[in-house]
């Protein structure tokens, strides 16, 4: 017998120019009965202070004091940030999220796409892969979602603001800090972040800033985990190979927004 549960999406974005346009994008999944919108830009406390992850965990804690029908116990929660419009071939962003949204329930599960970083720091984190984060999706009763909690704060300083990120940073595993370093600049003209030109290091700021989000990223499975929640890989569900041909693509795609993103900032130089 078939689950039958809530679907809710939180939309995390920076600012609220494009906002409309992502409703009217998630609205014509016809799938969700409710799309949660948060705006990271805001100046209110606990919605920007780890970035989109904060921003995810407020969208999660603002479900907790919605009435959901009586006769549905059980709820999917579809994360989604702004770099899911605007960074990945838009058409084909929409056909994952309404084809792998559609999957069979599996109670107290968190599902996403798995992310390959450097095999030699994932046993940093006891895992074998990562998800990334601008598309994911949790399934957890009504009664539990209230104790969820994206990524633990007890693991940063008590007096810790995003602002003045290089302590906590400096503080990482070398092997680690390595790593991330040559995830974000580019060894050549397909490596490294897509905003990382490839003749000049990026800003200071941005780095500490990416930093940060790619630990969040990764010790974001070890503390669901920690909490009871099975992973799921979307590779590994029905049409995997839909899936996969969707990565591939999105891969040329983001490649090709590299060389052009280089070449301008090299003629501007």
């Amino acid at each position: 017998m078939s689950v039958r549960y809530f679907k809710v999406c939180v939309c995390v974005h920076y600012g609220s120019d494009k906002i409309e346009q992502y409703r009217k994008k998630l609205a014509a999944v016809s799938y969700f009965d409710r799309i949660f919108f948060v705006d990271t830009s805001c100046n209110r406390p606990g919605i920007n202070d780890f970035y989109e992850f904060s921003g995810y965990q407020y969208g999660l804690d603002k479900l907790c004091f919605n009435n959901f029908p009586s006769e549905l116990n059980f709820i999917r929660i579809v994360f989604v940030n702004d770099t899911f419009f605007n960074t990945h071939v838009p058409w084909l962003a929409m056909m994952l999220l309404k084809k792998v949204t559609r999957v069979q329930f599996l109670l107290n599960s968190v599902s996403g796409v798995s992310t390959n970083f450097d095999k030699k720091i994932t046993h940093l984190f006891n895992e074998t892969y990562f998800f990334s984060t601008w598309f994911f999706f949790f399934d957890v009763s009504v009664s539990s979602e209230g104790r969820l909690s994206l990524f633990n704060r007890d693991v940063f300083p008590p007096d810790f603001v995003k602002s003045d990120t290089s302590g906590f940073i400096s503080s990482l595993d070398l092997c680690y800090l390595e790593s991330i370093k040559e995830w974000i600049y580019p060894k050549s003209i397909f490596s490294g972040w897509y905003k990382s030109p490839f003749f000049y290091p990026v800003s200071d700021a941005t780095f500490l800033r990416k930093s940060l989000c790619i630990f969040l990223e990764h010790s974001m499975l070890g503390h669901l985990r920690s909490n009871g929640l099975k992973l799921r890989n979307m590779l590994d569900i029905g049409s995997s190979n839909l899936i996969k041909l969707f990565l591939l693509i999105d891969r040329l795609y983001i490649n090709f927004h590299k060389i052009i993103y280089r070449a301008a900032c090299y003629f501007k130089s």
